[in-house]
């Protein structure tokens, strides 16, 4: 009887062990459950904030290459403007030399075809000169010749 006691007593404390250890594997279970929940959820949220952080770093990138393109596009605009500025000065200068230049040329020829004129017109009385002083000469000849003439006569 004791035996039997001890056999049953000894099997309802196995089934009570076995029930105690089915429970704590259970209890384990749901708690290893909800821990990887609540990993999950972790790296859920984990994964929600790097990804907002990366869209904003995306934002910023686009953001700033607008901003420099736009920065770049200015410049050239600048640049292209500056040089065209230059260009048009230059070619004013360019011009104004032109015309400067044309306009010397042509009192410097002005100047030299009146002292070509004053020239031939000094050359012209000179030959006129002689003429008259050939003539004269003439004259005085021919008065000679005559007043010889008469004085042989």
């Amino acid at each position: 009887a004791h035996a039997s006691e001890l056999s049953a007593k000894m099997a309802r404390q196995s089934a009570a062990h076995s029930e105690e250890h089915a429970e704590l594997k259970e209890v384990h279970s749901n708690e290893l459950a909800e821990l990887k929940e609540v990993q999950a959820k972790e790296m859920e949220h984990q994964l929600a904030a790097f990804s907002k952080e990366m869209d904003a770093h995306s934002k910023e990138m686009m953001h700033r290459s607008a901003s420099l393109a736009d920065e770049l596009m200015e410049l050239k605009e600048s640049f292209t403007k500056e040089t065209e500025h230059q260009l048009a000065a230059h070619s004013s200068e360019v011009a104004e030399l032109k015309e400067s230049h044309w306009s010397e040329t042509q009192e410097l020829k002005r100047t030299h075809l009146a002292k070509e004129e004053a020239h031939m017109k000094e050359l012209e009385d000179l030959f006129a000169m002689v003429n008259a002083s050939k003539d004269e000469r003439l004259k005085e000849e021919e008065v000679v010749a005559k007043v010889a003439e008469l004085q042989s006569e």
